[in-house]
């Protein structure tokens, strides 16, 4: 046991160096390293930046020991290489659900705010009731910031920048609008939703007009050589056996 709490201790420790660290870090630096390594806010017992500084003070460890070991240098960029395209990948699919998700998001937002709800008690209301889904995880995450002194407008822009996904971006352009301005959200947010829910059933409209073209190279490569092989094969043998 009482090794077990040594353990637990060097963790909070490296916790709290890593968040000093971390408050050091350019803010362009830190949505990156969000970037390539998809890491949500909170993960398993730690911190997103607690693996954030943990990856790259591993990182330049190993260059500086790879700067007289070639070979090593050589994996290191290999493993660093996987591992961005690993979470590039879901990166974008997170944008993908991201996307998805914020219709319904707006159609919440907006009962909330209906029943006379302020914006960021809206939003967190939101955010907890649909605590499964990515855009809530980040809204939660924008209401953290703002408990912890952040302004609105800059939380949101945050999110948009992260993401850089225009419908999200003109999402929180709106939510700040209204906010600054005073003005009621609940007329603008149905309309936005309505509008992307036609944007999001043109897409998949036009995706699937683009699946017959799509099947064409795969049905000329594999399908039809298979079935002229079936159907003009005896044929042939015939023929050969014929000729004989």
């Amino acid at each position: 046991m009482i090794w077990l709490a040594r353990i637990i201790r060097l963790t909070e420790r490296w916790e709290r160096v890593c968040e000093r660290v971390y408050q050091k870090i350019p803010l362009r630096t830190q949505v990156l390293l969000r970037r390539w390594f998809d890491l949500e806010q909170q993960a398993a017992k730690f911190h997103c930046r607690v693996i954030n500084v943990s990856s790259v003070i591993a990182l330049l460890a190993l260059v500086s020991i790879s700067l007289q070991l070639g070979w090593l240098l050589m994996l290191l960029m290999l493993v660093t290489a996987l591992i961005i395209q690993r979470g590039q990948r879901q990166f974008r699919s997170k944008q993908a659900r991201i996307y998805r998700e914020l219709p319904d998001f707006c159609d919440l937002l907006g009962m909330m705010l209906a029943s006379g709800l302020p914006l960021i008690p809206a939003l967190d209301r939101v955010s907890n009731a649909s605590s499964t889904g990515y855009l809530a995880r980040e809204i939660h995450y924008v209401g953290q910031q703002i408990r912890r002194g952040t302004d609105l407008g800059s939380a949101l822009f945050g999110l948009a920048d992260l993401y850089r996904i225009n419908a999200l971006s003109e999402w929180c352009k709106l939510l700040n609008r209204g906010y600054q301005q005073g003005n009621s959200l609940i007329d603008a947010l149905l309309f936005f939703s309505e509008q992307l829910r036609d944007e999001q059933l043109n897409q998949a409209e036009k995706k699937a007009q683009e699946a017959p073209v799509k099947l064409l190279l795969p049905l000329l490569s594999c399908f039809f050589p298979v079935n002229f092989l079936v159907i003009l094969g005896p044929i042939f043998i015939q023929l050969h056996q014929g000729g004989y």
